[in-house]
């Protein structure tokens, strides 16, 4: 016979997997958590965290292009231009 687990029980299963691999639960960065992130549940970007995580893509390929500029591959002028763009 197989077991039957309730949403509430895979629910939280899944939670504390996610959790043990550094995500954060509606409990702190929901709209009423401890360091909330949101305003409201319907948010569903957390634009502090998608500006970090741009700026960090940007920061590696711009990092990439002054490579390339460097060794000749690339004119430095497109390497400034780029990093102009998203700072």
């Amino acid at each position: 016979m197989m077991a039957f687990l309730s949403e509430a029980q895979v629910e939280t299963a899944l939670l504390e997997q996610l959790a043990g691999l550094g995500y954060a639960s509606d409990e702190l960065i929901g709209p009423d958590g401890r360091q909330p992130e949101r305003d409201a549940y319907d948010e569903v970007v957390l634009k502090v965290r998608l500006t970090a995580a741009e700026r960090l893509i940007w920061a590696r390929e711009c990092s990439g292009l002054e490579s390339f500029a460097l060794a000749g591959e690339l004119e430095p002028a497109a390497v400034t231009s780029r990093k102009g763009a998203h700072e």
